[in-house]
């Protein structure tokens, strides 16, 4: 069996227009699917999210070293994405260590897999960096309802995360889902979230 984790991180309301939109609308617009499913607010808050990633172990298949440097762990494996952040535009793969250097407002959720569906789901992240065509912002209309026809070889970040987990076997029940729509879903399936910084389950 094989480990991955997805990561999930907050808005902070640090200026940064578009992820602050997209944590606040998909709050506003889920708030019918919290009812529906009984989801208590102290989750539906903390499941609150504007990006999310799929990271993969390191070589030996840790995620941490296990020391400590000024209180944080040194975070090992990649981090697979589309983003616009720094200098990327689409689908790409970061060290973890550069993307989860400041662990404060980041969640994440740890799936174990067979093997086979293991690498068949890093074979595709791999192919999907390879011909990345850019970030596409359009997509992120649809988190307003709004039809967008897909792009080949385009995503954004819950587009992309998406697709990753249905080819590890882990199906979530929405088509197009926004990062905070995949958290819940996950929660509903059972899915234990961790606050990275502290190691705090969130409940």
């Amino acid at each position: 069996m094989r480990k991955f984790r997805i990561i999930f991180t907050q808005s902070q309301f640090d200026g940064k227009f578009l992820d602050n939109g997209i944590s606040g609308w998909t709050w506003l617009i889920n708030l019918g699917f919290k009812r529906k499913h009984k989801i208590p607010w102290s989750v539906y808050n903390a499941l609150r999210s504007a990006h999310v990633e799929v990271w993969t172990p390191g070589y030996l298949g840790n995620f941490e070293d296990g020391l400590y440097y000024n209180r944080t762990f040194a975070y090992l494996g990649k981090c697979w994405t589309s983003t616009l952040q720094g200098e990327n535009d689409g689908v790409c793969v970061r060290p973890a260590s550069e993307v989860l250097s400041n662990p404060k407002g980041i969640f994440y959720t740890e799936f174990s897999v067979n093997d086979l569906d293991y690498e068949d789901m890093i074979a595709d992240m791999e192919k999907d960096v390879e011909n990345n065509q850019g970030y596409e912002k359009k997509l992120i209309k649809r988190y307003f309802g709004l039809e967008v026809e897909d792009s080949p070889d385009h995503y954004i970040c819950s587009e992309f995360v998406s697709e990753k987990l249905m080819r590890a076997g882990i199906f979530i029940g929405s088509v197009n889902p926004s990062p905070f729509r995949i958290a819940l879903e996950l929660w509903l399936k059972g899915q234990a979230f961790y606050d990275l910084a502290t190691g705090r389950k969130l409940t």
